[in-house]
């Protein structure tokens, strides 16, 4: 219990130096997080989730390199860090980041898109439902290239996919939610756009 009280006057007393003894210009450089918070911090090519469960608000420095280095290695208890996530690149539905795939499987079209993404599958492929492929699919191939109804179908473990060259209903595309088969990332056949999502 001494030990904790300690901890929580040591993060009060820095935290209070900090904020006297540097000028208004360097207080501009210092990021404050109150207990229970998580602060995304972009700094000096370095960018983390700072999360605070000290029990006291804290002050992050990173007006340099340094400081910032020297903060993330020698944090006090009850800090924590995560990367950061980049943001989608593509179009988010669902909380996935997706993306089209004309003749690609899922690996190709999420390479350097932060890989492959289970919602692939979860969300759109087999385990998810035709709702939510629907959901995918139409904003990204356009509402009006895109059949309104989503048959259950196939076998080869694309998913979500929409076949290029056959119509229906005039110029429609007709979508299909393969769920014969267990939606993977490499699955691919020729002829057909696949709905991929990705990490980014």
């Amino acid at each position: 219990m001494a030990g904790s009280r300690l901890s929580l006057i040591s993060v009060f007393l820095f935290t209070t130096l900090l904020m006297t003894a540097w000028p208004s210009t360097a207080r501009a450089q210092l990021t404050a997080i109150n207990n229970g918070s998580t602060v995304e911090i972009d700094a000096h090519s370095v960018c983390r989730k700072v999360t605070n469960s000290t029990g006291a608000r804290i002050m992050v420095p990173h007006r340099t390199a340094a400081e910032w280095s020297s903060f993330r290695s020698g944090a006090p208890g009850g800090v924590s860090f995560a990367t950061c996530v980049p943001p989608c690149g593509g179009t988010s539905i669902g909380g996935f980041c997706w993306y089209t795939a004309p003749d690609q499987n899922c690996d190709t079209a999420c390479s350097g898109r932060g890989g492959y993404n289970a919602g692939t599958r979860t969300y759109a492929g087999d385990l998810g439902s035709n709702g939510q492929c629907h959901n995918v699919m139409s904003p990204l191939i356009g509402a009006g290239n895109y059949a309104s109804q989503i048959n259950n179908d196939g076998n080869s473990g694309e998913g979500c996919v929409y076949y290029h060259g056959y119509t229906c209903d005039g110029a429609n595309r007709r979508g299909y939610r393969q769920v014969n088969a267990p939606t993977t990332s490499g699955a691919v056949l020729g002829g057909r756009t696949r709905v991929c999502a990705c990490n980014n």
